[in-house]
């Protein structure tokens, strides 16, 4: 059961940011994004780490930089 003080809505996860979750008459319902893929807040879908809003990067892990043809 998700926090009742939360609205129906999408959340991104506050410890991972290629996680997001959505709430629906106050149940949780969890979701993973694509491999290399992380969820944009503002725009409710999974995005590539240099689509993400300005202030986000730090808290993307190190491989999300990582050279994808190496």
């Amino acid at each position: 059961m998700a926090d009742q003080t939360q609205e129906d809505g999408f959340y991104p996860d506050p410890e991972d940011p290629s996680r997001f979750y959505r709430i629906v008459d106050g149940t949780r319902f969890d979701f993973q994004c694509g491999p290399g893929t992380y969820y944009h807040p503002e725009l409710v879908t999974c995005v590539h780490p240099w689509q993400m809003p300005p202030g986000s990067m730090e808290k993307l892990p190190p491989e999300a930089f990582a050279d994808p043809s190496s």
